[in-house]
């Protein structure tokens, strides 16, 4: 399959934060292995009984992800960067939201994301600047049109008023 820049990136920040763990197996003795579709060449660390999650960590990495998904990691690198990636990684680690409504797709497209991310927005606006609200609304225009009908400033006042 063809993955594009965005989708490497959006793979990064949901293994970062933990929401969408690298596939693989622990052996018994608690180091962690990835299955063979997980394996890329750049997985040269082994896990050891004193440190189980090597491997585990460098699968979460931006360096992993993009010889996963076969992209440029320089652009990758630069497309992380950019400030509508911090809102997204803000609203995908705010504690009291439910990320249920987030699809667990092992390689996530950012076009079948948008809309979920469009609802985790809308579900957290009252974290969210005026400045990161603009931000990401011209970033997600791009994939989820219908991100330019939201009532922001609705959003917060009925998250606030069910706080």
């Amino acid at each position: 399959m063809d993955y594009k820049i965005e989708d490497a990136v959006l793979l990064y920040v949901l293994r970062k934060i933990g929401y969408l763990p690298p596939i693989g197996r622990r052996d018994k003795y608690g180091r962690w292995y990835p299955d063979d579709d997980e394996r890329q060449p750049c997985c040269t660390v082994y896990p050891t009984r004193r440190h189980p999650n090597n491997l585990i960590r460098h699968c979460c990495t931006l360096i992993h992800v993009t010889a996963l998904l076969d992209v440029d990691y320089a652009r990758a690198a630069r497309e992380q960067r950019e400030p509508h990636w911090r809102i997204v990684e803000k609203i995908l680690n705010e504690p009291f939201v439910e990320r249920a409504k987030l699809p667990r797709n092992a390689r996530p497209r950012l076009h079948d994301y948008a809309r979920a991310l469009m609802e985790q927005a809308y579900s957290c606006a009252n974290i969210l600047t005026d400045n990161e609200i603009t931000v990401f609304r011209r970033w997600l225009r791009a994939y989820e049109p219908t991100v330019d009908t939201i009532d922001w400033d609705a959003a917060r006042a009925i998250i606030a008023l069910q706080l």
